[in-house]
């Protein structure tokens, strides 16, 4: 994933959902810091389907 700019919510939640989710398991665990774009709208949602945790 090339960006021309800095990481957003909006491209997390792309990065989330395209390149993280289809490597998780379930069981797995994704660690988040208090960044804001980690925090957006469906981040949380799409990491939890996959049977993951985000802590």
């Amino acid at each position: 994933m090339l960006l021309d700019g800095a990481m957003d919510g909006d491209a997390f939640l792309v990065y989330v959902r395209e390149f993280l989710c289809p490597t998780l398991s379930a069981g797995d665990i994704v660690m988040a810091d208090k960044l804001s774009s980690h925090k957006v709208a469906g981040v949380r949602e799409a990491i939890e389907v996959q049977g993951a945790e985000l802590r």
